[in-house]
């Protein structure tokens, strides 16, 4: 029943109470008032006492219908059985067990956590790499870990933010973490930050029961890092994975569809170690493949990824190229890209869909053994 339909149903019921024919007042109190007004009648021990009947008993046990104190004796009871009604729509009604449940399900807004990681493992993918197992049904795990799992987990672990435990979505109590990172790096590339900014993600966390605070996301890099971090220039952390984050914030949905956009804008720098079936000294490597100016490079979809792209030829930008000489056959180079483009393929050619390459400039068979991403600058930097 609504509070003003209780208010209402009193004013017409409580004055008859108190003004009600044959026998005294004091009779038809703890009856007629408890039960005709609609009060439960084990509420009559605290309206008793709130209202003094034990001190109106004692003196007012003769009070008939007609006697001129009758109305300031309705006026009392009337206000105070008010306040009773005002003390009980403040409280719950103690919980039963009737067998019975209602299942619901209470939803936020996400928020959105921005930062940038470093990565120093070749071992870790970016996110869950699984394969088909080639022994039989199934899928097979390539790798240790991934970035993924080491920052949700550890967001997870640092009771910071409460969400589910395994951020399985398909058995969830409450919420979950959804990693989205500007680009990706395949797993035996490292990824760190000489020259420029780790890479960048968002974490889009469904149905947080709180908003982290700065300091709560500062205790989040230092746990996710395994400490405070080295400090140096070369990356954020070592934590599980070698995984290390920086510059964690709460950004705003607006942030969150603007990191495709930062992807298709962002200048990334690697340094890879390469081998030349060609003996070169490096006067030659300078000669050939160094250069200040930017050079354009088409590149169809490679071999190594045709399977899940469309095939199409695109064109890249490669900014720099810098040698370093290790002895005849090998070499390290550094290169800056454009957004999109494949450096494996850039130093082996890809069996031709890739030109110019560095196997096309040293005019022999060049591969590449390991490959950095050294850093990543956007263009408004």
């Amino acid at each position: 029943m609504l509070k003003s339909q209780k208010k209402n149903r009193l004013r017409t019921n409580c004055p008859n109470v108190v003004g009600s024919t044959g026998g005294s007042v004091i009779d038809n109190l703890e009856g007629r008032l408890f039960s005709e007004c609609g009060v439960d009648v084990d509420s009559a021990e605290y309206a008793e006492s709130l209202i003094k009947v034990e001190d109106l008993k004692a003196g007012l046990r003769d009070l008939s219908p007609g006697d001129d104190r009758l109305s300031s004796l309705r006026s009392f009871l009337a206000n105070n059985y008010f306040n009773r009604i005002k003390y009980d729509m403040q409280i719950l009604p103690p919980s039963t067990e009737t067998g019975d449940s209602l299942p619901f399900a209470v939803s936020r807004t996400p928020i959105y956590i921005k930062g940038n990681y470093t990565k120093l493992s070749r071992l870790t993918a970016q996110t869950p790499f699984f394969v088909p197992n080639p022994e039989g049904r199934g899928n097979v795990r390539k790798g240790l870990t991934s970035v993924e799992e080491e920052i949700c987990s550890r967001l997870i672990s640092s009771d910071v933010i409460k969400v589910c435990s395994h951020n399985d979505f398909r058995n969830r109590e409450f919420g979950r973490i959804k990693f989205h990172a500007s680009g990706r790096e395949d797993m035996d590339v490292r990824m760190l930050s000489i020259s420029g900014s780790g890479r960048p993600f968002v974490l889009e966390v469904t149905d947080s029961s709180k908003v982290p605070s700065e300091d709560e996301l500062k205790k989040i890099e230092h746990f996710i890092c395994g400490g405070e971090g080295r400090g140096n220039k070369e990356d954020y952390g070592d934590g599980g994975g070698g995984v290390g984050v920086r510059d964690l914030s709460l950004v705003g949905r607006d942030d969150f569809g603007g990191l495709q956009k930062e992807t298709e804008e962002k200048v990334k720098h690697y340094g890879c170690l390469c081998w030349s079936s060609k003996p070169h000294t490096s006067s030659e490597l300078e000669a050939l493949l160094e250069s200040t100016s930017s050079t354009t490079i088409i590149q169809s979809t490679p071999i190594r990824v045709l399977h899940r792209r469309a095939q199409m030829k695109r064109s890249r930008e490669v900014l720099y190229r810098r040698t370093e000489w290790v002895n005849s056959h090998y070499f390290r180079l550094w290169i800056a890209t454009s957004a999109g483009a494949y450096v494996k393929e850039f130093v082996t050619g890809d069996f031709g869909r890739t030109n110019p390459s560095v196997s096309t400039m040293l005019d022999c068979q060049c591969d590449i053994l390991q490959l950095d991403c050294v850093g990543i600058q956007m263009e408004r930097e």
